[in-house]
């Protein structure tokens, strides 16, 4: 079995994630944020933000999430429910019946203030208005319309309709905080931030492209909340030193296995509960991921290129920029923009040798379309490829020796078809050298 090599850089996310969520503390207003809620704004309004997919996702990668997800459910909460809402409901119903026994401290939430979320998928906009009922606190729901045309003209009509939604989410925050003013000064210097730290995550999706591969899709998945939900200067460091670290082994020839024998593109949000199986498990065979959508950084074609080119920032316009960024991307794509920046983009610029798709059980944006998908990979770019279903933060939807069957048969199916391969080439060129 390979030696897994992380990144050491990593191991200061779980105590950045502390000091950030310690922060909120120091708020008078905190707002409680799920999908892409204009994170930016916040600080700009006096008001701190807390993302909660991705509180859920550190409760279930402390191995953490079955007790809120089964007293949710007991109350009412649907198993069906996104694992990432059921999390969060169930720990917010805990506090609220005052059972402190069963929630360690540094999960423990300060009430919200204000809701936000961003309407990207069917979960989002219920999971906020029940927090809103809860709370008995005001509700602001970001509509991101789906990105039916990926054309210019279309995306930008998009960025304006979402732009429009911005200047709204602007005096609905000061409302919310009491702050008199909106900082257009720290609004600037956020988004400065977020473009400083945009092109080390380019830079870091480059040398993904390595071989061996300085770094994993898992580094690089454990590594995605300052991106997500800091996004100031402070983040904007940590993918400095993330790339610093990248670029000092790619120029050793120090890769994140020491013997790497497969390269798997993973598609889909990662099983939070299963990083250390799943880092185990694809080493134990000498397989490596090495790219994937959910977690690879900085991508060289993103909408917001398209509408504010060359990289998609103009300072002197934030909500634009934000606007901009969030047109076409993410859940919203259109199924053919999807399959060029998620799958051919990837399998041709990472050396890919196979694709692994996870239709999680309780996120329908990310299951939508993955068995077509599938056939279309196998089909069109003749790269084995398996759907496995499972969940990001439900164990209850994980089987580790189901997982490691479907893995390891990939990987013979890798194996037979690179056999199969070289016996052609050898009769190939024994053609040519007329020894046929």
């Amino acid at each position: 079995m390979a030696t897994v090599n992380r990144l050491q850089c990593t191991a200061k996310i779980s105590p950045m994630l502390d000091e950030y969520y310690a922060s909120m503390a120091h708020y008078d207003c905190v707002a409680w944020c799920m999908g892409p809620s204009a994170y930016e704004m916040m600080g700009a309004a006096g008001v701190s933000c807390f993302q909660a997919e991705s509180s859920s996702a550190r409760i279930a990668g402390g191995h953490d999430a079955t007790p809120f997800i089964e007293y949710g459910q007991a109350r009412g909460v649907s198993p069906d429910m996104c694992s990432y809402a059921k999390i969060n409901i169930g720990l917010v119903l805990a506090q609220q019946d005052g059972r402190w026994d069963m929630i360690k401290e540094r999960y423990r939430l300060n009430p919200p203030n204000l809701i936000v979320a961003g309407n990207i998928c069917p979960s989002m906009m219920q999971w906020a208005h029940l927090l809103g009922q809860i709370y008995h606190v005001p509700v602001f729901i970001i509509d991101y319309p789906f990105a039916y045309d990926s054309s210019i003209e279309a995306l930008t009509a998009n960025a304006k309709y979402i732009r429009a939604q911005l200047e709204k989410l602007k005096d609905f925050l000061l409302k919310c905080s009491g702050q008199k003013e909106f900082n257009w000064d720290m609004l600037r210097e956020q988004t400065a931030c977020v473009r400083e730290m945009s092109l080390y995550q380019r830079s870091i999706s480059r040398l993904f492209q390595v071989v061996p591969a300085p770094a994993s899709f898992i580094d690089s998945a454990v590594s995605m909340v300052p991106a997500i939900s800091m996004k100031n200067q402070k983040a904007a460091d940590f993918y400095k030193e993330f790339m610093l670290e990248m670029l000092d082994r790619a120029a050793n020839g120090i890769g994140s296995l020491d013997n790497e024998r497969y390269r798997i593109m993973w598609r889909g949000n990662f099983p939070w509960f299963k990083i250390s199986f799943l880092s185990k498990l694809f080493a134990k065979y000498d397989a490596l991921l090495v790219s994937g959508e959910y977690g690879v950084y900085g991508l060289e074609e993103r909408v917001g290129n398209k509408i504010i080119p060359p990289d998609g920032f103009d300072l002197n316009d934030p909500l634009w920029t934000i606007a901009a960024g969030g047109a076409g991307g993410g859940y919203i794509a259109s199924y053919e923009s999807k399959w060029k920046s998620e799958f051919t983009q990837y399998i041709n610029g990472y050396s890919i040798d196979a694709v692994i798709i996870q239709a999680p059980h309780t996120c329908r944006p990310w299951t939508l379309t993955t068995r077509e998908f599938a056939q279309r990979v196998n089909d069109e770019l003749g790269i084995p490829c398996i759907v496995l279903e499972a969940d990001h933060t439900d164990p209850a939807y994980f089987n580790d020796a189901q997982v490691e069957t479907r893995v390891k048969a990939l990987l013979e199916t890798v194996d037979a078809r690179r056999e199969e391969k070289a016996k052609k080439d050898a009769e190939r060129e024994a053609m040519l050298n007329g020894e046929l």
